[in-house]
């Protein structure tokens, strides 16, 4: 199973995270664009910006954490938009916090799965490695030209 690097995630354990309701202030998209160096194409992905209010203990706190992973996008921009406007709908929301650290909140505890985007460069480098093997091989190159 994969491991996530405690670095890449705030806030302690999902199993510490404690439900709160919580009330939108604001809630948008913000646009991260990706390309390619040198390439034409450029893909653009969709990060949840957000601020919420909620109570605990008696106490109001503020935060604009969507999730445990910061500065990551949740996908296409029309995922995220679906996002949004789901989380509108809703006169209130459910947060997590972290009760030993309660000004610790976000929307969703859950971790972008990042095994595909391992997956897929696995994938590129191996087809790499057969692209060269193949154009060493068309050259003429052989073990015995060592």
């Amino acid at each position: 199973m994969f491991e996530w690097d405690r670095r890449l995630i705030e806030g302690p354990p999902e199993e510490q995270l404690r439900p709160v309701q919580a009330t939108l202030l604001m809630v948008d998209c913000e646009v991260k664009r990706g390309s390619s160096q040198g390439a034409a194409h450029s893909s653009e992905y969709g990060r949840p910006a957000v601020s919420f209010e909620y109570l605990y203990e008696g106490q109001r706190y503020q935060s604009q954490r969507f999730h445990r992973q910061p500065n990551t996008e949740v996908g296409s921009m029309a995922e995220c938009r679906a996002l949004v406007e789901g989380l509108r709908a809703q006169p209130s929301v459910q947060a997590w916090i972290d009760p030993a650290r309660p000004e610790f909140a976000v929307l969703s505890k859950n971790l972008r799965d990042q095994s595909l985007n391992h997956t897929v460069m696995g994938i590129g480098i191996s087809l790499g490695a057969l692209g060269v093997y193949r154009l060493l091989r068309s050259r003429g190159w052989t073990r015995d030209n060592d």
